[in-house]
């Protein structure tokens, strides 16, 4: 009997483990088509996009694509309000954790929704996005018709065509609506 409770637990927890990873799964693949797949920056970089954003207290973050939510985190210990828009629930989930953990539950929050169906925050200041060389173009352009002019933009790795960076350090660069 009790082997029996034993292998049943185990398979329990097959299931879960092989639901869970589902699921990131088709998340996964829902932002590689959408937007991006989540890639780590890496701590180093995520400090060199903060650094060039010259942040200051009281800016309101926006991240595109938020991953497991550090940028939003370390920006929010610099006295910020972060959102950090991701597609992925399992992302999602794990960055509001990783606040709550962090102790900046108040200053940065995380929402499932994929971007192109998000109405951006009209008092955001600066946007980080990480984003398909393809999706930069048409990312833009929404930028500009949902948020201010001046708003600050940070963009790893990836340009946006047709607009010239104020500032670049390595392959990160600011550029402003």
């Amino acid at each position: 009997m009790s082997n029996l409770w034993y292998v049943s637990f185990l398979e329990v927890g097959l299931i879960v483990f092989l639901s869970v990873m589902g699921v990131y799964a088709l998340f996964s693949l829902i932002a590689i088509i959408s937007f991006a797949p989540y890639v780590h920056s890496g701590k180093k970089k995520i400090l060199t996009m903060l650094d060039i954003a010259n942040l200051a207290a009281g800016d309101r973050i926006l991240d595109l694509g938020s991953g497991n939510g550090d940028l939003c985190i370390l920006a929010a210990q610099r006295g910020t309000r972060s959102l950090g828009l991701e597609i992925n629930p399992l992302l999602v989930l794990w960055s509001r954790l990783k606040a709550k953990r962090r102790k900046v539950t108040g200053k940065a929050s995380f929402v499932q929704a994929d971007i192109w169906h998000y109405q951006f925050p009209n008092e955001t200041s600066v946007v980080f996005v990480y984003g398909m060389p393809e999706k930069m173009d048409p990312l833009w352009k929404k930028m500009r018709t949902e948020l201010r002019p001046g708003t600050v933009v940070v963009s790893h790795a990836f340009r946006f065509p047709q607009v010239t960076p104020e500032k670049e350090e390595g392959n990160v660069r600011l550029y402003r609506l």
